[in-house]
């Protein structure tokens, strides 16, 4: 499984190094430009570059040559699967976790709560492209970020209507420890995969018989 990991790692090690960059240079940017949006750093730092390292990387591997490739490793398409979702789980965790440590030496302070719905959002939305991407193609997932964007803008002019209902929303979520919305997230990633996996399989099975 390791060695699995480090190609796929080599493989994408362009785009990896670009997401790192990205995620330790925003924070010093949002810093030096004294922006005052500061507190929403998280979704800069975590929903965005994974979505850039995702784009990228699927439409790459979404090549002839490149599973044809892959083909070659001799590796089960569920091991390859898996490699994909724990880079990409670390990936968010890396962005997660200097976030954290670079607000706090910039501005002194970083908030946990947000910290989380940011990993929660950012992983839910990873969740769901790689879904898309291996059950069917990239020609389904690359629409997984304008979704999630637009669920969120509706959100957002929802709460301009209604705005003592988003406020008791936002007290209810507030109340609720930061551990319990991380541990939210990496159960309903861990299940997008193996729903992926079986998904896969059947789609697979039924190409095939057709």
């Amino acid at each position: 499984m390791l060695k699995i990991v480090k190609k796929d790692i080599l493989i994408s090690r362009k785009n990896l190094l670009l997401v790192s960059a990205y995620i330790v240079l925003v924070p010093v940017l949002f810093y030096l430009t004294k922006d005052d949006k500061q507190m929403y750093l998280p979704f800069y730092t975590s929903l965005f570059p994974i979505a850039f390292f995702l784009n990228r990387n699927c439409y790459q591997e979404d090549n002839v040559n490149i599973r044809q490739f892959i083909r070659t490793l001799g590796v089960s398409q569920k091991k390859f699967m898996l490699a994909k979702y724990l880079i990409t789980l670390a990936i968010i965790v890396f962005a997660t976790a200097t976030t954290a440590i670079e607000q706090q030496l910039l501005y002194g302070s970083f908030s946990p709560f947000i910290l989380s719905i940011a990993f929660f959002v950012t992983a839910m939305y990873a969740g769901v492209f790689l879904f898309l991407f291996y059950v069917f193609d990239y020609s389904y997932s690359q629409f997984t970020l304008y979704v999630i964007m637009g669920v969120l803008l509706i959100g957002i002019a929802l709460s301009k209507f209604n705005s003592s209902l988003f406020s008791d929303l936002y007290v209810q979520l507030d109340q609720l420890h930061p551990a319990i919305i991380f541990a939210l997230s990496l159960v309903l990633y861990s299940l997008i995969f193996f729903i992926s996996t079986v998904n896969k399989i059947l789609y697979s099975y039924h190409a095939n018989k057709g």
